[in-house]
């Protein structure tokens, strides 16, 4: 397109008006999903993935894990008692998705992890089948990240957005709850050090506290084979109990459940508004029953 010279008027265009939906007209256009890929095709991608990704990824997570002695113990008992995944994304319609799953999938035979638990709102038919296919449990509510863990817990969330990150630690933020958090995701390092204004600090003060009272160590990951960004900018953050302030009574107040003033986030959706979205789409299948039963 041509670049507007200086003296040229702008064009108006008047929108055209949208013709109103109704169920009762007749005149409906078939409504399509998106499922992704077949479950087969969907677990061989994944399956090839597993075996020819960068382990390099997992290697590092794991070294950083046994770093918090996460990996095991003298006796081999394994203390990383669970891991949470939030916000994966769609495996059946993503590749980033799949590789990532595929990394989750070496992390938790790495570590022997017994119970795993996913969530996203956008997950989709195939996408269930496929956690089945490797055991992994789909939790049956959005907990909006607000899980609060007393058993040591790898929060895998690579490419969440920052109210998640910061629920989880608003969930955890005792000492001896924050102490059984990991991360593996978003290098809130660099990405605080270039946003950390005062209103950035208001949003997500349980982040920046954490990070200028140097509580947690942050191990950066390599990145996965070119031509994906499935882990960009990505890290193991670990908590150093050694490190934290314990006889700070004030720090360790929380306050209410963070607000963060009616921002969108993509992944993280607040229960009253998953519950209005899905009346919606109750409402909307029902009218297309309707009129295909006339």
């Amino acid at each position: 397109m041509s670049r507007l010279e200086d003296d040229q008027p702008f064009i108006y265009v008047k929108n055209k008006r949208r013709k109103k939906f109704n169920p009762k007209s007749g005149n409906i256009k078939p409504l399509v999903l998106n499922h992704g890929l077949p479950i087969d095709k969907l677990i061989s991608n994944v399956d090839h993935l597993s075996h020819t990704i960068d382990l390099m990824v997992c290697n590092t997570i794991v070294e950083a894990a046994t770093m918090q002695d996460l990996h095991s113990t003298s006796n081999g008992e394994m203390l990383a008692k669970q891991i949470i995944c939030y916000g994966l994304g769609s495996p059946s319609s993503n590749r980033n998705s799949r590789a990532q799953l595929a990394v989750l999938l070496q992390l938790i035979q790495a570590l022997k992890c017994p119970n795993v638990f996913l969530y996203d709102p956008v997950f989709e038919a195939n996408d269930k089948k496929l956690f089945d296919n490797y055991k992994l449990f789909v939790l049956g509510k959005n907990e909006e990240c607000l899980r609060a863990v007393n058993e040591r817990t790898i929060f895998y969330m690579p490419h969440c957005c920052w109210a998640m990150y910061n629920n989880v630690l608003w969930a955890n933020w005792t000492p001896k709850r924050l102490a059984n958090v990991v991360f593996v995701g978003n290098n809130i390092q660099n990405k605080a050090e270039a946003e950390c204004d005062s209103t950035f600090k208001s949003m997500y003060r349980f982040i920046c506290d954490s990070l200028e009272r140097d509580m947690c160590e942050v191990i950066a990951l390599p990145s996965l084979n070119k031509g994906m960004d499935s882990f960009e900018d990505t890290a193991v953050i670990v908590f150093h109990p050694g490190r934290f302030p314990i006889e700070d009574k004030l720090f360790w107040k929380r306050g209410p459940k963070p607000d963060y003033k009616g921002a969108h986030f993509g992944e993280l959706i607040e229960k009253s508004k998953l519950k209005k979205a899905r009346a919606k789409e109750d409402e909307l299948t029902q009218a297309l029953k309707d009129v295909s039963l006339r």
